[in-house]
């Protein structure tokens, strides 16, 4: 059997990493669609104003923001806190201090997002018990390809 797995000690340089950024690229893909297309908080709840309307809204938008969505072909019916992309679009997968890590791509687009939390009183941006799930069986499914593949 030894004589079989050889080449496994080859492949081990990197394969953390490797198996770091499918796991971390999983959580990424099901965030976005959590936050993005359902327009859900971690715990599952609805993204929505933390108050109670004073004036007309449109959707679940102010009169006016509401409008500038509807121009845009955005819709109105939920929040899910995308108008140009830019914020859903700077959730990345990428490397810091030598580790592999998920967040967003610049300080301002980080500071959006505590925005958004501190106004609603939500925990949107974490990573929700779903996304490890989805990450730990990534994890686990690319650790049987790389086995796998070093097993001739």
């Amino acid at each position: 059997m030894l004589a079989k797995i050889k080449g496994l000690p080859n492949a081990m340089p990197g394969i953390i990493d490797r198996v770091s950024k499918v796991a971390l690229e999983r959580v990424r893909i099901a965030e976005i669609q959590r936050i993005f297309e359902e327009g859900k908080c971690r715990d599952g709840a609805a993204i929505d104003s933390r108050r109670k309307a004073r004036k007309p809204r449109e959707g679940n938008y102010s009169r006016s923001h509401g409008r500038r969505r509807k121009e845009r072909g955005r819709g109105t019916d939920r929040v899910n806190l995308d108008y140009t992309g830019t914020h859903r679009n700077s959730l990345i997968v990428g490397e810091s201090g030598g580790d592999i890590v998920y967040g967003f791509s610049d300080q301002e687009q980080r500071l959006i997002a505590e925005g958004h939390e501190a106004y609603r009183r939500k925990d949107i941006y974490g990573v929700s018990d779903n996304a490890l799930e989805l990450a730990k069986k990534s994890a686990l499914a690319e650790i049987r390809f790389l086995i796998k593949s070093a097993v001739k």
